[in-house]
């Protein structure tokens, strides 16, 4: 069947309201929970409170670990407004955030998806049915996006990965917009350049290095495994089994395989470094490797990232005169400690899983689209070779490294909703049962908008109040149990969201070792509050676990509750009536307040 062309306007204005239904109701019916969110929300408040735009702060102290994009979002929004940056200004930055990565995605697939080249040659038809065939992919890429399951979580929940999705899809397409101009033109897209140049900085100041990483893969990778099409197999064979045998060396001499799970995600880890080293090979051949150069010449695969690096430099020379250059090096060697993880042996089995149904039907779709790649073979466009190494070299390099976290696949999101996207169209351009599938496809997209609104609009706070601690904050201030805020503290855990909902510092106490290592956020012993007790004779308040921490169950001390180690110290004990739950540990412990004093001895 003939594919029609689609009309933009339509599908964009469709695209824009079914993500206002998905992303945008109830904004803040369900308060902070997640640990990322409520801290995005805690450093912006904080930073609007002392008019700091270039360094982020929580309780006072430099918080560098990650760039301050999320931070200016807020309080932008918050300032167009006139208000205190609250929950309504993080969850509206990520909504919008979401949005403007469905709708950069529909935009740039309509133009890398175009086959074979973009070229207009003597038949007219053959031109427009290619360009209606873009159209739809690119439609049903964008609706898929749109309708993901780890993708609509990134647009409601406050994380700051999923502002890095529009940067990193723009900049994508601009470098295939120049690579484009190259091959037809023979000439050099300096507008396109310049877009990709500014969308990379802003993936940078939005989270560093991985978003600059995945522009580079999806585009330049792209350029590669189009260009190397050609190589001889036998090349292919020894460049591939040798990439397959030094990583497989890798991991064995690191000695950390200690499962099942781990021996197969390390086998998956390998498969997508031999299929990257087969589908590269070719590069090797002298006349292709001219021809991938000057592609490359002409889209700046080292002018792109100068820039975005600059970005990110400037900001940090400018935090430097602020705090000190041992401060921003210490901060940029505990985000590295953190984040950067290399050759974790689980990484790739978690990073795949999430793949699988991330994406919702694109993930489906996806899955199906690689059955499809390898059976029917179809011709290897420009886009289609940009998807791949999307998909291919992206979940190969978190995969490699970093600590296989669902989230940090967030830019990969696009590339995979375009891969589903492509044998959607070719499904249903082809497919005899093209007309079942259609309104299957639609039906499944439309239950999941429907259902993912529902669940974040109104399920999440009947089913899982008792994980914010907005109220349980609320009653525990009121007037008549006479708690002060500066004598208020949590035992052995600590979460922004009390901060937060508090509007002050909370003090951090720990039965044994540190809670939290954060700037600004440290811990006390619990010895040292009961001594000052004995000393002032005052009372204090304390947020505890109702029972005991579950790693400590095994420990003959720790494994006591916290009120029964408190009264093994001296301390007299009062449970405060708080009627509302407030649950942590996922929902498994409750939290209750107690007032606590020093016993004096008979």
């Amino acid at each position: 069947m003939r594919l029609q062309p689609r009309p933009i306007r339509r599908d964009l204005i469709a695209l824009t309201a079914l993500c206002a239904i998905v992303y945008a109701l109830g904004l803040t019916t369900h308060g902070l929970t997640n640990w990322q969110e409520a801290q995005r929300a805690l450093v912006a408040r904080e930073m609007q409170a002392t008019n700091a735009w270039i360094v982020p702060t929580v309780r006072g102290e430099p918080y560098l670990s990650k760039p301050p994009m999320i931070y200016w979002a807020q309080r932008t929004i918050a300032a167009a407004t006139g208000r205190e940056v609250g929950v309504f200004d993080l969850r509206l930055t990520v909504a919008l955030a979401g949005w403007l990565g469905v709708i950069a995605t529909y935009l740039v697939a309509r133009l890398i998806l175009f086959a074979p080249d973009g070229t207009k040659g003597d038949d007219d038809d053959s031109h427009e049915s290619a360009d209606a065939f873009a159209h739809h992919a690119a439609w049903w890429s964008a609706l898929c996006l749109a309708t993901g399951i780890l993708y609509t979580r990134s647009s409601r929940i406050g994380e700051l990965d999923i502002l890095l999705v529009p940067f990193t899809v723009v900049a994508i397409g601009a470098i295939a917009a120049a690579w484009r101009s190259h091959r037809i033109r023979n000439r050099q897209h300096i507008p396109a350049m310049l877009i990709a140049c500014a969308a990379a900085a802003g993936a940078t100041l939005t989270k560093g290095p991985p978003g600059l990483l995945v522009i580079m893969l999806a585009a330049f990778g792209g350029i590669t495994i189009y260009e190397a099409r050609h190589g001889t197999r036998p090349l292919r064979v020894i460049i591939t089994s040798t990439a397959a045998f030094a990583l497989a060396t890798t991991f064995i001499v690191r000695g950390n395989i200690d499962s099942t799970t781990e021996i197969i995600s390390i086998t998956l880890a390998i498969t997508l470094a031999a299929l990257a080293a087969w589908m590269c090979a070719g590069l090797f051949s002298l006349r292709t490797f001219i021809s991938w150069f000057r592609a490359l010449s002409r889209t700046h695969p080292v002018g792109v990232p100068i820039v975005a690096s600059g970005a990110i430099w400037l900001w940090g020379k400018a935090v430097e005169r602020s705090i000190g250059s041992d401060a921003v090096g210490a901060a940029a060697a505990r985000e590295a400690a953190d984040n950067l993880r290399i050759f974790v042996p689980d990484s790739a089995l978690n990073n795949i899983e999430a793949a699988s149904y991330g994406v919702g039907i694109g993930s489906i779709a996806a899955i199906i689209a690689l059955i499809w790649l390898i059976k029917d073979r179809p011709k290897l466009t420009p886009g289609l070779a940009v998807v791949i190494a999307w998909v291919l070299l992206g979940v190969l390099a978190f995969s490699l490294l970093g600590k296989g976290v669902p989230r940090y696949l967030t830019p990969i999101w696009p590339g995979i909703a375009l891969l589903g996207g492509l044998w959607i169209a070719s499904a249903l351009r082809d497919l005899p049962i093209r007309a079942t599938l259609h309104r299957v496809l639609t039906i499944a997209a439309l239950a999941l908008a429907i259902g993912q609104a529902a669940w974040y609009a109104i399920g999440r706070e009947r089913l899982y109040a008792d994980r914010v601690p907005r109220i349980f904050l609320a009653e525990l201030l009121r007037p008549e149990l006479n708690v002060d805020l500066d004598r208020l503290g949590v035992l052995d855990y600590w979460s922004p969201a009390l901060d937060f909902y508090a509007r002050e510092p909370i003090e951090l106490y720990a039965a044994a070792g540190p809670v939290a290592s954060l700037p600004g956020v440290t811990d006390t012993p619990i010895a040292a509050l009961a001594g000052e007790l004995r000393r002032t004779g005052e009372t204090y308040t304390l947020l505890v676990r109702e029972t005991a921490h579950p790693d400590n169950a095994t420990n003959a001390d720790l494994g006591r509750s916290p009120i029964d180690r408190l009264a093994l110290m001296g301390l007299g004990i009062e449970t405060l009536p708080i009627q509302t739950e407030y649950r942590i540990d996922n929902r498994r412990t409750r939290v209750i307040a107690v007032r606590v004093w020093a016993v004096k001895p008979d």
